[in-house]
């Protein structure tokens, strides 16, 4: 059977053994017991055990209900309160820090607080239960307080005697069984006698309770714990017996009268039983610790010395023989200080004047002091001196503890020297010296060190973590090189730091063991330099390098560095190879002479020899490839300084084929430019014949009206032509100067209409302009129209005056011109949406055509305003 079962097994035996016995003890009916010990039972096991063992009381408390002629529905309902309370009262002992051993006195307050807060609920429940299933009480208020006060009662009483029980304290009890069965023989005939066969049942006999009593501290002083459990549980179990079968002292009519009496005398006894235990345990635990410091003391390498209040010694130990010389019998009763019978040669720690003028003011000393020994021997003396107060507050003596410390002052003043040297040097080297315990903290750092990482003291950054002030990508690495120091190596490392303003640095620190005055290592001394600026330049060359590798290795047209001097191939990229067919063995093999043709060489030498470096060049050679082919490529190249040796990086674009293919637009470009003057030169022509024609055909009409009709044709086509013959004429086949063009346009006009230019002055303010033909055309024609209308009707008679031509800019990409004259105006105001005259209408179409717009102003002189796009192709195809 397993040990699980075993408890069970035990706890329900001992409840329903217990339970038997309580219900023979009613207070109330036959339900409420004067004490009832299981509920003690079940909060010890619970508390001991655990939680899980509550199904065992439940059933306990089941079984006992019903063998005692219960119904097993209430049965069930009482188990529930029985059940959780001590469920509730466990809890609160673990909650409120109880021990089980019961060496204290506050641990029986903690259980006689938590007791009767659990039972609360058993009493509740258990009264409701009864009530409600048919059971009748006389007054429910003085049976639930029965109820309450049994089960705490029974707490208080049964708990401590379980949780008190050990294997260690049975043995302790059976080396003494003949005492305890003389005890419990004795205990028993008393309590018998007090409660069960005493017949003066009353007041008068309340005296004969506290007969017992002395009992429980033989039960305690002997028995320990248990001793004090089991004789409260034998005392109040006799007790409560005698009260419920109406014999005692505490016996009484009424039921609660007689609960309080019991309940009162049992808290007596329970108090003064674990106040006697208490004081007890207090007085073996001092007596214990007294051995263990006398054992100490004996045993002690420190000297020890106790006095009297005026100094006399009291006490020395071993130690102190050994330390002074002096033995107990020398010392004991001797009066220490410089007023007593020893002097300061007789090593007395308390001589000293300083050493006393300490005491008097501080209470407590720690000094250290040349002493001498009774052989006459000086010796180093560290010693702590305490006053000993009585518990009034009263000076009783001293405490004096001594020892030789000889060695380590000689070691201390060496040191002392040694380090006073060695900070002379620290301070005046340049470079961090710093000095690392074995996790790595900053123990010392001389001032250039602290400089380095910004430190104003020492003080500031002594005891900092090392690996807190690196950065943390190199933690791993700084621990593991600290752990190769500590293990005896030396070594060098680089490392990314931080200053206290948190400025990066880059050190390099050189590393040794830092051993004590036992040649144990202890940490690390480590002599650091700053490498920023160096690692800077690193990184930037190595930057640097690899940029301009990646662009050497990646350009798409062939490069190549060769050496000026030998004009070996020094290196090469994948372009080259692949566009001159040679491997990169083959290339570095050979000089920049075999890539040329012979008939270049000599050139080639002329155009190197003396290139100072950080020249650039450029040139267009002949070389020859793998194949034998030989190509045009267009070189550039800029000289530079490579591994101490003068060499020239080269570019090196094959135009081979770009050559061959400018010849032909060349050639073709001159053909097409033949083909268009030719082209504009029969245009020209054409329009020459058709105003040919219409002049003929003007000589032959006599009709005013049509030949003035033919004259404006004439000279449309004239505007049309001009364009032609202008560009026949111009090396810029695409564009026209129109300056040149309104020019030769309005004298053509001129002489047309047989305008004196005297009397009608002609102004063109127009810039450099050049129109494409698809401009052009139109624009020609509006100017013709508008030029041809204020010559034939601006100025009748002989009235005199101006035409203007004007370029304005209004705004980006627009052409603006104004065209105006200062004659008579227009007859009537002109509506652009109803245009008469086909002239105007020609104007308004070609200035869509143009994508423009016509503006006219009539005062104070006639003004067309023309705005359009200069690329009205771009226009006309978005």
């Amino acid at each position: 059977m397993s040990q699980r079962w075993m408890l069970c097994l035990w706890l329900f035996v001992a409840y329903f053994l217990t339970g038997y016995l309580g219900l023979s003890l009613p207070a109330v009916g036959t339900q409420i017991t004067l004490i009832w010990l299981p509920t003690g039972i079940a909060v010890a096991c619970l508390y001991r055990w655990g939680y899980q063992f509550w199904p065992t009381v439940t059933i306990a408390s089941v079984s006992l209900d019903v063998a005692s002629g219960v119904p097993v529905v209430t049965a069930l309902a009482i188990a529930v309160g029985n059940t959780l309370a001590p469920v509730l009262a466990a809890w609160l002992l673990h909650r409120i820090k109880f021990q089980s051993t019961l060496r204290r006195w506050q641990d029986i307050v903690l259980l006689a607080i938590a007791a009767p807060l659990g039972m609360l609920i058993s009493a509740t429940i258990g009264i409701l239960m009864i009530k409600f299933f048919g059971g009748t009480f006389g007054n429910e208020i003085v049976a639930w307080l029965c109820w309450w006060i049994g089960d705490s009662l029974g707490v208080i009483i049964a708990a401590p005697l379980v949780l008190s029980a050990s294997k260690a304290e049975f043995v302790r009890i059976r080396r003494r069984w003949v005492e305890l069965a003389l005890w419990f023989a004795l205990t028993l005939t008393v309590t018998w006698g007090v409660f069960v066969f005493n017949d003066n049942v009353g007041e008068p006999a309340l005296a004969l309770a506290f007969v017992p009593l002395p009992l429980i501290a033989w039960a305690t002083l002997r028995f320990g714990a248990t001793g004090t459990s089991l004789a409260i549980v034998l005392l109040s179990t006799v007790a409560a017996w005698g009260t419920a079968n109406q014999t005692g002292m505490f016996y009484r009519a009424q039921p609660i009268e007689q609960l309080l009496l019991l309940a009162a005398y049992i808290a007596t006894a329970i108090t003064l039983g674990w106040l006697i235990s208490s004081l007890h345990f207090a007085q073996v635990k001092a007596i214990d610790i007294q051995l263990i410091l006398e054992e100490a003391l004996r045993e002690a390498s420190m000297g020890v010395l106790l006095t009297d209040s005026e100094r006399h010694v009291t006490y020395v130990n071993a130690g102190f023989t050994r330390l002074t010389g002096f033995t107990e019998r020398e010392m004991i009763g001797k009066r220490l200080g410089k007023t007593g019978e020893m002097d300061a040669k007789d090593a007395d720690p308390l001589s000293s004047e300083s050493l006393e003028l300490d005491i008097n003011a501080a209470g407590n000393i720690d000094a250290e002091f040349l002493d001498r020994r009774k052989d006459g021997t000086d010796f180093w003396n560290a010693v702590i001196v305490m006053p000993l107060s009585s518990s009034h507050g009263d000076q009783d003596g001293f405490l004096c503890i001594q020892r030789d410390v000889t060695i380590r002052k000689v070691a201390e003043l060496a040191m002392c020297q040694s380090e006073s040297r060695l900070q002379t040097i620290l301070n005046l080297e340049p470079e961090c010296v710093k000095i690392l315990d074995s996790e790595g903290r900053l123990m010392e750092m001389n001032p250039a060190g602290l400089a380095m990482i910004q430190a104003e003291s020492l003080d500031q950054v002594a005891g900092a973590c090392m690996a807190e002030m690196i950065a943390e990508s190199h933690r791993a690495m700084f621990y593991h090189m600290h752990r190769q120091v500590l293990a005896g190596a030396s070594v060098t490392y680089e490392f990314p730091a931080y200053t206290l303003d948190g400025r990066q640095l880059w050190l390099e620190s050189h590393a040794v063991p830092y051993r004590d005055n036992e040649g144990r290592i202890i940490g690390q001394l480590a002599v650091t330099r700053d490498m920023t600026q160096r690692k800077i330049a690193e990184n930037e060359l190595r930057a640097s390098d690899a940029r301009y590798r990646q662009l050497f290795d990646s350009n798409p047209q062939p490069m190549w560095v060769y050496d000026l001097e030998t004009l070996a191939f020094l290196a090469v990229n994948g372009a080259a190879i692949q566009h001159y067919g040679y491997t990169r063995e083959e290339f570095l093999a050979m000089t920049i002479k075999d890539i040329r043709p012979p008939e270049d060489i000599p050139a080639l030498l002329e155009s190197i020899k003396h290139i100072p470096a950080g020249i650039d060049k450029a040139g267009i050679w002949r070389h020859r490839l793998r194949s034998g082919a030989l190509i045009n490529v267009e070189i550039t190249s800029h000289s530079l300084h490579l591994d101490g040796r003068l060499a020239d990086l080269v570019l090196a674009i094959d135009i081979t084929e770009r050559l061959r293919i400018e010849e032909r637009l060349r050639t073709s470009l001159s053909e097409k430019t033949a083909m268009l003057k030719e082209i504009h030169h029969r245009v020209k022509n054409n329009l020459q014949i058709i105003m040919s024609l219409l002049n003929l055909q003007a000589g032959q009409t006599g009709d005013l009206a049509a030949l003035g009709v033919l004259r404006e044709s004439q000279n449309r086509v004239r505007s049309m032509s001009l364009v032609h013959e202008t560009l026949y004429q111009s090396e810029n086949l695409a564009r026209i100067d129109m300056r040149d063009y309104l020019d030769s346009l309005v004298k053509y006009l001129f002489r047309s209409y047989g305008v004196d230019s005297s009397r009608i002055q002609i102004r063109i303010d127009i810039d450099d302009l050049s129109l494409d033909l698809h401009q052009a055309i139109p624009f020609g024609l509006i100017i013709n129209e508008l030029i041809s209308n204020s010559l034939k009707y601006a100025f009748p008679g002989n009235r005199s005056g101006e035409i203007s031509i004007q370029q304005r800019s209004i705004r980006e990409h627009f052409h603006t011109f104004v065209i105006a004259d200062d004659g008579i105006g227009l007859p009537e105001p002109l509506n652009l949406k109803a245009l008469r005259t086909l002239g105007l209408q020609l104007v308004h179409d070609l200035i869509q055509q143009l994508l423009g717009t016509l503006t006219v102003v009539e005062s104070p002189q006639l003004q067309f305003s023309i705005s359009f796009p200069m690329d009205v192709q771009q226009e006309m195809t978005a």
